[in-house]
């Protein structure tokens, strides 16, 4: 509405010279109910400034003037339709008319969002516009800044170079410039031109708004960087611009920069759950569990309903072995949002580190369901069964993916437990080498190896099995009593050291058996 509000006020400076209109429609010209009219506008009675149009449209009907005018309240009051059929009929009765021209346009400009060709249709306008006046400035500017977001790049640079050089010189042509070239991959001459503007003491965050989604969506984080940067120094970011500096810092690593960037934008607003989120995920990737807790209870005291915080506040509790607490956050996540496949997935993990196989069966199936892509999720309702004592469907599904190379190494691996359950260990050595094959750094696969050469009596290789599986895990429970095993019954003199450094084991973990899953990547965030 200002918009239009402001374009009105330009077109009736056009007709200003007429003095005071008399205000009797009967007697007055065209000229004089154009005054009058425009004097209701400036006042807000449109309803009013509306009757008079018709009226005056009914005595003058082929007069360009009123229907631009009518368009212009049809444009104050949301009537879109109303206002492009009469800005239209304007120009199709002048043509030689430049008021109407840049109504519509702008016009289309301001309904981009409901209007799917409004961008379209105003590079038309203006196109048309410059056939009457091929040096039309507005013209030129508004096709600048509407190609930009359309990628012709090309086109935009085009109409800014027929600008005169004064108005080149404005801070929101540079900024249009510097997002045609970076979009262009000119990208050394849009950082001097982003330097240009950063200079320009009369420079507005306005200028950067047709430029950013640019950037973004060519992933030129660096160069967005510097100008957010140079805004923020000048003291001329909102609180959005500093957000979004913080998330482009993010991007490019700078985890520091960017939680402190966030965090002042916290103190600037309200806070939100969603600001919280994204500070969660910073102190996440920083390593820093305890901040990245303490966001998110205040998160949950914001949004007690939101299925997201809990989702992560289980992984985090999962990594900082909290497993009462993970569990929890985790069941409630799911109950929340039963839908989100990798938190069905990280509570069925959870269950499975907490001896419930049976029930983390049915979870695991659930992201199946949701991910049939994945095969990690049927390898892993196959873990369940195995930890459940359902072999024979472990092994029914073991089998089916042991070729399948995301999941082979823990397929096998099982197969070759299962093997072993049964005293084939000529299969169970086969399996255990597949294993390997599949992935020769799981420590749990060579300590497997080990126990077989073992039981074959032979030392020698069950010693380098062994070993290989320490190489990887220093605590591996089977691998270092079994390595004990080897010394003892060959009388090697490192017996004693290893049996002390098993007792050092045995302190530190359990020989509760570890389930091998595979690893399968989930985001929290």
């Amino acid at each position: 509405m200002e918009l239009f509000r402001f374009l009105f006020l330009v077109t009736c400076l056009l007709f200003a010279h007429l003095g005071r209109a008399s205000g009797q429609m009967p007697t007055a010209t065209p000229d004089q109910s154009l005054v009058e009219i425009q004097q209701l506008i400036q006042r807000g009675n449109l309803t009013e400034a509306r009757s008079l149009l018709t009226q005056a449209i009914q005595r003058f009907p082929s007069q360009a003037s009123f229907f631009n005018f009518l368009g212009v309240i049809d444009a104050q009051e949301k009537r879109y339709r109303q206002a492009e059929t009469n800005f239209r009929k304007s120009i199709s009765l002048t043509p030689q008319y430049e008021g109407p021209y840049i109504n519509l346009g702008r016009l289309y400009q301001e309904n981009q969002t409901t209007d799917p060709v409004a961008a379209r249709k105003a590079i038309e306008v203006y196109e048309s516009l410059l056939k009457v006046d091929p040096g039309h400035v507005e013209a030129h500017y508004q096709l600048a800044v509407l190609m930009l977001p359309r990628g012709e790049f090309k086109g935009s640079l085009e109409n800014i170079s027929k600008l005169p050089e004064a108005v080149q010189s404005r801070p929101q042509v540079v900024a249009i410039r510097c997002g045609s070239l970076a979009g262009s991959g000119r990208l050394v001459e849009a950082e001097a031109v982003a330097r240009e503007w950063l200079s320009n003491p009369d420079l507005n965050e306005v200028d950067l708004l047709p430029v950013l989604p640019v950037l973004e969506n060519k992933k030129l984080d660096s160069l967005q960087a510097l100008l957010l940067e140079g805004l923020s120094a000048k003291g001329a970011a909102s609180v959005g611009s500093l957000h979004q500096l913080g998330l482009v810092y993010e991007r490019l690593g700078q985890l520091e920069k960017s939680r402190a960037i966030l965090e002042k934008v916290a103190e600037r607003q309200t806070i939100s759950a969603g600001l919280l989120l994204e500070l969660t995920r910073l102190a996440y990737k920083q390593k820093d569990n305890k901040g990245a807790l303490g966001y998110l209870a205040h998160a949950r005291d914001l949004e007690p309903r939101n299925a997201a915080i809990y989702f992560f506040w289980g992984i985090v509790c999962m990594e900082e072995d909290l497993g009462v607490e993970a569990l929890k956050a985790l069941k409630e996540a799911v109950n929340l949002d039963p839908n989100n496949a990798f938190a069905q997935y990280a509570l069925g993990e959870m269950i499975l580190r907490t001896r419930e196989p049976t029930e983390a069966v049915t979870h695991f199936q659930k992201f199946c369901e949701l991910r049939p892509q994945e095969p990690q999720g049927q390898y892993a309702v196959a873990v369940a069964y195995y930890a459940s004592g359902n072999y024979a469907e472990a092994q029914r599904l073991m089998e089916l993916m042991a070729g399948n190379p995301r999941v082979a190494a823990g397929a096998n691996f099982y197969l070759a437990r299962l093997a072993k359950q049964e005293g084939n260990l000529d299969e169970t050595l086969r399996r255990v080498e597949l294993a390997v094959k599949a992935n020769d750094q799981a420590a749990d696969s060579w300590a497997e190896m080990g126990q077989i050469r073992l039981r074959r009596r032979e030392w020698d290789l069950a010693l380098g099995a062994f070993q290989k599986s320490i190489g990887i895990d220093p605590d591996n429970y089977l691998a270092n009593l079994n390595l004990l095993v080897v010394y003892q019954r060959t009388k090697d003199p490192r017996q004693e050291a290893q049996a002390q450094r098993f007792e050092e084991v045995r302190k530190k973990r359990s020989e509760k058996e570890q389930l091998q899953l595979t690893k399968i990547e989930i985001r929290p965030y």
